[in-house]
């Protein structure tokens, strides 16, 4: 951090790293960061080690600013260029010295509030086992012949209650879940209604309002993922869905969020105009998605898309397109016709598949799967009980008997639940196409959520030798000195295949899979030796040949194989034609 700098009021969102460190060039590179005062850089807006930012420069969403260059006033694209006339309707300034004082003092008063609201909950533990204590004590009295000085600090009702414990972990850990769904729904509709276009202080009462309810609905989405009840909770929320509309987790603000008719959406896009800029919440429109869009992954589409447009990857869309029936993908986005197919294209399914689908994606995924954590937490304790009931002498092995067994417990509900139960829910003999509603996603589904949320590993393996060794268990094929600073980098690890000596950087990530016409589809992904992706690169169903570079924030296009030692950057990524690019 201490090669990071970044000046008063400026805005830096995410959710992709601010970092001073770069690998993907085959080596660690330090180089510094700099940020200016009033500054706004977008959702996943990638800064290359050695970049800088002018004050009140503005950085583009999905933008990456390539190292030894200097952004001032507007710039967007991958690499970033200056956008003409960016700033003539909306003229940015550096803030003032006197509001820059101003906000730190309201902001350190709303900083201290929020420490004090934390307060309670982190004392909450302590202030348990001192109840529990009270009452043991009050179960043996002084004149008690009870040895006080080895009681147990539980209380007799709690002992006796110790064999039923994973069982009642299991139900209020989904008690839990649906009150906290429970509780953001009634927040949401408490709270004032937000009215584009509006503006407020992020200090004041009716920012901070907004900012809590955008909190709330993006925790409980980030809990729901590809739930089938995404939709029915956004609308009890006060977002306005259409019918047949099936959507993953998203950053959104369910007050200006409308979706048609028949839309997909899939995971991490950004649905809303809701900025921090200079301290101020803004919200200047509502976010429209019409009749049968499609949106696919990580796209930022703060003002939507018209009736039947198609998104791809990685795509930023300031303004809404007003023509229908486009597709577009990459920043700046390219501009293509979608195809329409003749005949209807409702998808097939049989009730009992449907029925299935909405129970294993909106029940076992989001509440068994999660009340089976709680119970391995719950059996942990148990077993500590039953096997070291007093630490009156021997008390640090005692403690350490009772660490080792929480470890155990943890190594091995990680084995059996998310290395073989995932594998065997998804591995490389998946049918290469399925509908969206058959038993292969809803397998995939719930191994995604076993893998990569609820029994996720016990060991911290980023960056080491042994994170080859992690995806391995999950079915990908890799070869020999394999670096990657990216935890779940393999979205479809069965189906990729790795060489020797290659880096995937910081939020890197190589994909096997798309939604195409609802239909799930695989295909294999090969990476050539020596191959590089650099930081937030994307690999979308593309092969990439030996000694290969894929530049910051750089995506594929589906079939769009990259060519044995090359460059290539842009989103879409295309070969680079300065030799010197990775050298600036």
């Amino acid at each position: 951090f201490d090669l990071v700098s970044v000046g008063h009021l400026a805005t830096v969102n995410g959710l992709k790293h601010l970092t001073a460190v770069n690998y993907g060039e085959g080596k660690m590179v330090l180089k510094s960061i700099s940020v200016g005062q009033g500054a706004f850089i977008g959702a996943n807006a990638v800064l290359e080690p050695g970049c800088s930012v002018a004050a009140a420069a503005h950085v583009e969403a999905l933008s990456m600013v390539p190292a030894g260059f200097r952004v001032s006033g507007r710039a967007s694209g991958v690499p970033v260029e200056a956008v003409v006339n960016g700033d003539a309707a909306n003229p940015r300034s550096i803030p003032l010295d006197a509001d820059v004082r101003q906000f730190r003092r309201k902001a350190a008063l709303m900083a201290s509030t929020y420490w004090l609201m934390v307060v309670p909950q982190a004392l909450m533990p302590f202030i348990i086992i001192m109840i529990f204590q009270l009452e043991a004590k009050l179960e043996y009295p002084a004149d008690s012949e009870q040895d006080l000085e080895c009681f147990d600090s539980l209380p007799e009702g709690v002992l006796s209650f110790l064999p039923q414990l994973p069982l009642w972990s299991f139900v209020f850990t989904v008690l839990i879940l649906a009150l906290q769904l429970l509780l953001t729904v009634l927040i949401c509709r408490l709270l004032p209604r937000v009215k584009p276009p509006c503006s407020y202080l992020l200090t004041s009462i009716r920012g901070q309002m907004v900012s809590l309810k955008m909190r709330w609905v993006n925790q409980a989405s980030n809990l729901l993922r590809d739930a089938s009840m995404v939709p029915v909770f956004m609308r009890l929320c006060g977002a306005r869905f259409g019918r047949g509309v099936a959507i993953a987790e998203e950053v959104v603000l369910p007050d200006t969020l409308v979706v048609g008719h028949g839309c997909f959406i899939a995971s991490r896009n950004i649905l809303t105009s809701a900025t921090v800029d200079q301290g101020h919440f803004r919200v200047p429109c509502v976010t429209n998605l019409g009749d049968h869009s499609f949106v696919g992954n990580d796209n930022c589409l703060p003002a939507g898309l018209p009736e039947g447009s198609f998104c791809g990857l990685n795509t930023s869309l300031p303004n809404r397109p007003q023509q229908r029936n486009l597709g577009y993908f990459g920043t700046p986005a390219m501009v293509f016709k979608r195809p329409i197919k003749d005949g209807p294209q409702e998808e097939t399914t049989s009730r009992t598949a449907l029925c299935w689908f909405h129970f294993s994606t909106s029940v076992i995924d989001i509440f068994i799967l999660r009340g089976l954590k709680g119970m391995v937490l719950a059996a942990s304790f148990v077993m500590s009980r039953y096997y070291f009931p007093a630490t009156k002498t021997w008390v640090l092995g005692v403690l350490c008997m009772v660490m080792l067994i929480y470890l155990i417990m943890n190594i091995t509900s990680w084995l059996v639940f998310s290395v073989f139960f995932g594998r065997f829910l998804y591995n490389e003999s998946a049918p290469t196409s399925s509908a969206y509603h058959s038993r292969t996603v809803t397998r995939w589904f719930t191994s995604i959520m076993l893998q990569k949320h609820v029994f996720t590993s016990p060991f911290r393996t980023v960056g080491s030798f042994w994170h080859a060794h992690h995806f391995r268990l999950r079915g990908a094929r890799i070869g020999k000195r394999f670096f990657c600073m990216h935890d779940i980098a393999l979205i479809d690890a069965p189906f990729i295949s790795i060489g020797d000596d290659v880096i995937v950087d910081y939020d890197a990530d190589i994909r096997c899979h798309s939604f195409e016409d609802r239909q799930l589809k695989f295909s294999p992904v090969k990476i050539g030796n020596r191959a590089r992706i650099m930081a937030a690169a994307k690999v979308a169903r593309s092969d990439v040949g030996e000694g290969a570079v894929l530049r910051p924030s750089s995506v594929t296009w589906k079939g769009s194989n990259l060519e044995a030692n090359r460059v290539y950057q842009g989103a879409p990524a295309v070969e680079a034609l300065d030799p010197g690019v990775l050298t600036s």
